[in-house]
């Protein structure tokens, strides 16, 4: 796998790490808050560096506020007992060690001035607007299409429980409203999506491989974090606000028996509300969510190849 891959890789995983540690809290006003007996507790604008010494609805909330603040860093420390997060990062410093090609650093190089140089957006705009003309009648008829599929992939998803499957529904359900009523092929709205990846990139400051891989892994979260923001503010462009989703999000504890909780949280999506339930386990007096420490082998699977 080449470098240039493999940094793609682990700011891809980061991100995707980071949405399924929040996405599957991501839900919609409950018709019995309150039920429990639990408190539901409003995401706060502001939390400790730490999450030490949080509850399961605490833990959640200081999450979602740590997406919304762009701290990848901080966020895969709290997603992530402390062991996982030393062995992924381990990987990391690991795989820096390996020699970097002129070919590497040439692929490098040209994927960024793909979107970095003084003229790529208006060159990536001169392709895409015959293709968004070409294709904006048919838009409603394939975006239609391309969700009933997803979602048919997801309902037979032996990976996903009942609870899983039902906000994925929700969730589909909202992104169908939400691309009846947004006009995906306006070439403004890309264009303000790749001028703000555009400027994400460029903020990093990173200009090579080599002063990539000079970076210990604290180091390069904080510049996905950088692009984790970009990546908001492009979806802004399709008046997507994942920051006011975010800042949504309640939580209810369920039910608490000793290292493992039940939490419900609800958000708004894109104007739907959705409702989700997860569980929580206590590792190192911490809490975390379920399907996140699940998924960490998936993770180590692909950044296993960071070193080879």
């Amino acid at each position: 796998m080449s470098n240039v891959r493999r940094c793609t890789l682990l700011l891809a995983l980061t991100s995707a790490l980071a949405l399924t540690a929040c996405g599957d809290d991501a839900a919609a006003p409950l018709a019995d808050v309150g039920k429990s007996g639990a408190p539901v507790v409003q995401m706060a604008e502001k939390g400790a560096s730490s999450s030490t010494g949080l509850g399961p609805v605490e833990t959640t909330l200081e999450t979602a506020r740590l997406f919304k603040a762009n701290d990848v860093a901080g966020l895969m420390r709290q997603v992530l007992p402390k062991a996982q997060y030393d062995e992924i990062a381990g990987k990391w410093n690991e795989g820096r060690k390996d020699p970097i090609t002129e070919q590497q650093r040439k692929e490098f190089s040209e994927g960024l001035a793909t979107l970095t140089a003084p003229d790529a957006v208006d060159k990536l705009m001169a392709q895409a607007e015959p293709m968004l003309a070409n294709y904006k009648a048919q838009a409603p008829i394939l975006i239609a299409g391309g969700l009933a599929s997803l979602s048919q992939q997801m309902q037979s998803n032996p990976d996903m429980n009942e609870d899983q499957k039902k906000q994925a529904t929700q969730m589909i359900t909202a992104l169908s409203a939400w691309s009846s009523k947004t006009d995906l092929t306006d070439p403004a709205r890309l264009r303000k999506f790749l001028t703000e990846s555009a400027n994400a990139l460029k903020a990093t400051k990173v200009t090579s491989l080599d002063q990539l891989k000079e970076m210990n892994f604290e180091q390069l979260m904080a510049k996905a974090g950088l692009l984790v923001g970009g990546m908001k503010r492009g979806f802004m462009a399709y008046d997507m606000n994942m920051d006011e989703m975010f800042s949504s999000i309640k939580a209810e504890q369920i039910s608490l028996e000793g290292d493992k909780a039940k939490i419900r949280t609800t958000a708004n999506f894109l104007g739907t509300s959705i409702v989700s339930e997860s569980e929580m386990i206590k590792v190192d007096g911490r809490w975390y969510a379920k399907d996140s420490i699940e998924g960490l082998k998936k993770i180590n699977e692909s950044m296993g190849k960071v070193g080879g």
